[in-house]
């Protein structure tokens, strides 16, 4: 059993929202990251860690998932960025090589 859980990878079960906007007032764009963290079969993991790192600059966020698998991170800047998904006896996913662009959607 402890293979199986070992095989499990994480995925956004819905596809993970980037959308940038640029503020009305200012020169800076902000933008969010969220999604759904979901196993293979597509069932919701509640409590998971979520880390995002700027490649460039080496900043760090993290939140953790709800109840429901939703997270969310605001006002990320534009960059490179890599995400990281873990929780306690399941292995983690990472995706590398992230753009966010001012004004860009990714999904």
């Amino acid at each position: 059993m402890p293979d199986k859980l070992a095989a499990i990878r994480f995925a956004f079960l819905a596809v993970a929202c980037f959308s940038l906007q640029a503020p009305a007032f200012a020169q800076n764009a902000s933008g969010s990251i969220s999604g759904t963290v979901a196993d293979r079969t597509g069932g919701v993991i509640p409590d998971a860690r979520v880390v995002m790192k700027n490649e460039a600059t080496n900043a760090v966020r993290e939140t953790v998932s709800n109840g429901a698998g939703v997270f969310a991170l605001a006002a990320v800047q534009p960059g490179t960025y890599t995400v990281t998904v873990s929780s306690t006896g399941l292995q983690s996913w990472e995706r590398r090589g992230i753009a966010l662009t001012q004004g860009a959607n990714a999904g």
